[in-house]
Order: C-alpha cells, then structure tokens, then sequence
C-alpha cells in the first residue's frame, strides 16, 4: 500500500510516498536480514541516532566541549540509487573482517540478492516492479 505523507515544516508542503511493504512477500526475510546483519556483522553507530527517543535519553550523558555544533540532514531519495554491486562487495568484505563461516556469509548474500532484485509493491489491485 502506497500513501503520501505531507511534510507540513515545508514549504508549499510536498508529499512524501511511504509504501507500506509489510504484507510482501519478502518482508520476513528483509527482517531476517536485519537480525542477521545487527547479529554477525554489528556497525557502530557512534554518529547515528535510531529516533527521537534514543536522542533524548543520550543528549544528557553526551559530553562535548562549547564549540561542537548539533547538526540534523533532511536528505532527498536517500535510497533511490544505492550500487546494489558494490553493496554485496562491501557486505561481504565485511563478512570476512567478522571472522564469518561461509554458510553464515552465503545466506546473508543470498537474502541480499533476493531483497535487493524483488523490490516492488501492490496498489489498488496492481503491482508495480
């Protein structure tokens, strides 16, 4: 299901298209991969908040000296063009900089591969690929 989601803080207020994929096909094993990935390959995420909450509780302990500046990036079709090449090469890389087995490293390729190539959704009875 595909909906529009009006960003009201701009101007002239553009809408932003949010498919909901929960009920496709591949969604399990996208939240497989996500388990996989945070399980065998964990990325530090020093510089990366995962939502308001998280920045809230942490803003407190952080400690910063007067000149660091709090920097936000509204970023336009973040994914639109993500090297799916280059991602399986830097997922695998990082693979074996974790010390993976290679069934552990071959089915987290392969759950890429599949998600990576069968992106698509359903909108008033239509699929789109």
């Amino acid at each position: 299901m595909i909906r529009g989601l009006i960003k009201m803080h701009k101007a002239d207020s553009p809408i932003r298209p949010s498919v909901n994929w929960k009920h496709a096909p591949v969604y399990k094993l996208a939240r497989m991969l996500a388990r996989n990935l945070d399980k065998f390959i964990p990325l530090p995420h020093t510089f990366n908040i995962k939502n308001i909450i998280q920045l809230t509780n942490d803003l407190p302990d952080i400690q910063y000296d007067q000149d660091l500046k709090f920097v936000s990036f509204n970023i336009m079709n973040i994914y639109s063009n993500i090297p799916i090449t280059e991602l399986i090469k830097i997922i695998e890389i990082m693979c074996k900089q974790n010390d993976l087995n290679i069934e552990i490293k071959n089915e987290i390729i392969t759950m890429c591969n599949i998600l990576t190539k069968k992106n698509y959704f359903q909108y008033e009875d239509l699929q789109y690929i």
